[in-house]
């Protein structure tokens, strides 16, 4: 796929996050964040588990956003990624209304997600974003709005324990 700029409407609210060195990144693809160190990386490159559902719900729990530029496998300088905004992606030539639930679309081989291709999610857990504009006529392009919460979200508690020690000396 070639860098596409699919930013469409409002103000794209950008974020920075690392690549790792031999990462290839087109803009426009649809990025996950890896738990484990940290960078982000193209939808296909996201692991395949045992079908298009369930990876798509995993997915959509590492999604982060759409990245606004690119990165070559010699770079290792953090991209910029859009997580509040408009964009416009390809998909299969169908209807939508608008509030459809997105999710990225499998590839050819059944077994990659596409990096800037979209499909209809109909269950909440598979959706990383929702359609922006009502499409009456069939369309291979779809305006979807993106509200990215912060990835990987765990509640972290800090509980703090004092012990106090007291000690007390008697004379004889």
């Amino acid at each position: 796929m070639s860098n596409r700029y699919l930013h469409r409407v409002e103000y794209e609210k950008p974020r920075m996050f690392p690549v790792l060195l031999a990462t290839v990144i087109e803009e426009g693809d649809l990025l996950w964040q890896s738990k484990a160190n940290g960078c982000v990386y193209p939808a296909s490159q996201f692991p395949w588990n045992t079908n298009l559902g369930v990876t798509q719900r995993q997915f959509a729990r590492h999604f982060v956003g759409v990245a606004l530029q690119h990165s070559t496998a010699l770079m290792s300088d953090p991209v910029r990624v859009g997580t509040d905004s408009v964009f416009e992606f390809d998909c299969d030539s169908q209807t939508w209304d608008v509030w459809d639930g997105v999710a990225p679309a499998a590839d050819a081989t059944g077994i990659l997600l596409e990096d800037q291709k979209v499909a209809i999610a109909p269950r909440m857990e598979r959706q990383i974003v929702r359609v922006y504009l009502f499409l009456t006529v069939a369309a291979t392009r779809v305006h979807v709005e993106l509200r990215t919460l912060p990835c990987c979200q765990t509640t972290t508690t800090t509980t703090m324990t004092t012990t106090t020690t007291t000690t007390t000396t008697t004379g004889q």
